[in-house]
């Protein structure tokens, strides 16, 4: 399959800059409401705010940030030369999957509040993957596989603990 990768018109440059902004805004958001929720648990009463936070929902928390930041690394790393530009939509698809493990296990707590920025990261993905030609069906799989993983870490982090 070949790439589009030059820049034919003002359209590509807005898809791409519609494609940033649409990264920056998820990854804003997912880090905002993490911050949120952790303040709310950390405050607690009952021990001090590191008891309330470790393990769980902390490393939760983390993972939610490190995602955000894979999507928003992810442009970055395509943006630099040398990089096959495929990469970047695969990981906002990767960020997504993720995160919609966490908007259907936490549905009643913290998941509803990351649906917007998981569908942000959504419609960034598929921005990139139009804007370089690039199949979207195989990203689709990718963001529901990682989605399953996702979610049976989770369940098992859960479990062991």
């Amino acid at each position: 399959m070949e790439q589009n990768l030059e820049p034919q018109s003002g359209g590509w440059q807005l898809g791409r800059l519609l494609e940033w902004a649409l990264v920056l805004i998820g990854a804003f958001m997912n880090t905002v409401i993490v911050v949120i929720f952790a303040a709310q648990q950390a405050a607690f009463p009952g021990g001090t705010a590191l008891e309330n936070l470790f393990p769980f929902p902390l490393l939760y928390f983390i993972e939610i940030i490190a995602l955000s930041f894979l999507a928003v690394l992810s442009l970055i790393s395509a943006e630099s030369e040398g990089n096959h530009p495929s990469r970047a939509p695969a990981l906002i698809w990767i960020a997504a999957g993720a995160l919609l493990a966490f908007v259907i296990l936490g549905g009643f707590s913290i998941g509803f509040y990351l649906i917007p920025g998981m569908l942000a990261f959504i419609a960034a993905a598929i921005l990139a993957d139009r804007r370089q030609n690039i199949g979207i069906v195989a990203h689709v799989g990718i963001f529901f596989l990682t989605a399953i993983a996702q979610a049976a870490i989770l369940l098992l982090m859960v479990a062991w603990f």
